[in-house]
Parts: structure tokens; C-alpha cells; sequence
């Protein structure tokens, strides 16, 4: 069966918007009509063929990406909306169609101690979304996690060094530091802004999904100490 290019592949001119299927289960789209059958079309797991009162939709099932954006999402507007331990200022939701790459980032201070931002980033690749999707064998697929601070500085060689050192006790060998110092031209030199970009080495995916909570608890802890260097 030839698959859609899209998410969708509908019949008799009517889509009816739902939540992607568990295939096997029945559940109760928008339009309120039963579904009484879903079933896979192809040996992938991103495609199901779903029976709504008779007429079949090929529905997209969520990619790594997309599922771990929506819990990431979710934990860190729950840290600003209900816990109000954060304020976020800033969301980026991108897809680089150059090179065909997805994008998440969600920037926020602590809502007591806004002089340091932090960046929660997850992106994906053009190999990683086709490995998963099309299943190629020999593929690892999954996301990419870094953060990224943003903090001014007066003392570059002693606080640069306390930071580098902080950091590495939070997180330990798991990480890739990098500290890049700018000012802007005909301002104050001597304090400059520090960009903190902090790479993870771990290749995520959903069974990392339990471990975003305690992640989330760790930038934190991180943003706390900067806030004192």
C-alpha cells in the first residue's frame, strides 16, 4: 500500500482530527464517532489504518521527537504555571527545512532569581527522523538534549573556572562544556556576557521518559549555583 506523504490518508473526503491510535485499542475521536478498529499497513510502527464508522484514516504515529517535545513541554510549563518556580521567557519551536531538522527550545529563570537564564534545547536530524520512520536496520534514532546559560561576569578566569567546575559536579563526565564570553563594542569590557552551552552525550529516547523530572530538578540546582558564582 502506497503511504501518504503526510499525516493523513482519509477516504470519502472526510478527516476526522484525533489523537494518534494504540493500535488494537478503540477510542473516541473529535468528531465524537467510535473507532472501532486500528490496525498497522505496513511493517512500521508510524502508520495504522483506523476504521471510524466505516471509513479508513492512515494516521502518523508520533516520532521520538515529537514525544519526548510534548512531555518536555509539559513538566517545564507545569514548573512556571503550577509550581511557580520558574518563569519561562522565551519558546522556540523549529523546523529547519535546509536541512530537514526539528528543534525545541524553552528559555526560563528562576522566579526569584531572574539574572540567569537557562535553555532547555532538544533537536533531532534529518538521519535520526528517517532511521526511525522508514526503520532502517543499523540506526540508533532518537534526540539530542543540550543546555544553554546566559550570564554576566566581572571576573572571567575565577568565575569562568567556578562555573566549569559547578557544572561538572552536577552532571560529571556526561556533559561537553563550552563558555564563549561577548560584550557589545563601546560598552563596559570587563563584564562581559557569558554564554554557557552544555551538550549531553546521552542519545535520548522514550525510555528516558521517567528521567526528565529529576533532569528538570538538576537545571535548577544548576541555575541556584550560577545565580551565587
Amino acid at each position: 500500500m502506497e503511504l501518504p506523504a503526510v499525516g493523513f490518508k482519509y477516504y470519502e473526503e472526510e478527516l476526522f482530527y484525533m489523537s494518534a491510535p494504540i493500535p488494537g485499542k478503540s477510542m473516541l475521536p473529535a468528531s465524537g464517532m467510535l473507532v472501532v478498529e486500528s490496525k498497522p499497513v505496513c511493517s512500521s510502527a508510524h502508520w495504522s489504518t483506523i476504521i471510524v464508522a466505516g471509513r479508513g484514516i492512515t494516521m502518523y504515529h508520533p516520532t521520538i521527537f515529537e514525544n519526548l517535545k510534548v512531555a518536555f513541554e509539559n513538566q517545564i510549563y507545569d514548573l512556571d504555571n503550577l509550581d511557580r518556580r520558574i518563569t519561562i521567557v522565551n519558546r522556540v519551536d523549529r523546523m529547519d527545512f535546509a536541512i530537514l531538522a526539528r528543534e525545541l527550545a524553552i528559555q526560563f529563570v528562576l522566579a526569584d532569581q531572574p539574572d540567569v537564564k537557562a535553555e532547555v534545547v532538544l533537536e533531532t536530524s534529518l538521519k535520526d527522523l528517517a532511521g526511525e520512520i522508514l526503520e532502517m536496520p543499523g540506526t540508533n534514532p532518537g534526540c539530542f538534549l543540550s543546555l544553554r546559560f546566559a550570564k554576566l561576569i566581572q571576573h572571567a578566569p575565577v568565575q569562568c573556572k567556578q562555573i566549569e567546575e559547578a557544572l561538572s559536579a552536577i552532571w560529571e563526565d556526561d556533559i561537553e562544556l563550552t563558555q564563549t564570553l561577548s560584550y557589545v563594542y563601546g560598552q563596559d569590557e570587563s563584564n562581559p556576557l557569558n554564554h554557557i552551552e552544555v551538550k549531553f552525550k546521552l542519545i535520548l529516547n522514550e525510555e528516558n521518559m521517567m528521567e526528565i523530572g529529576p533532569f528538570l530538578q538538576s537545571v535548577l540546582e544548576a541555575l541556584e549555583v550560577l545565580n551565587r558564582i
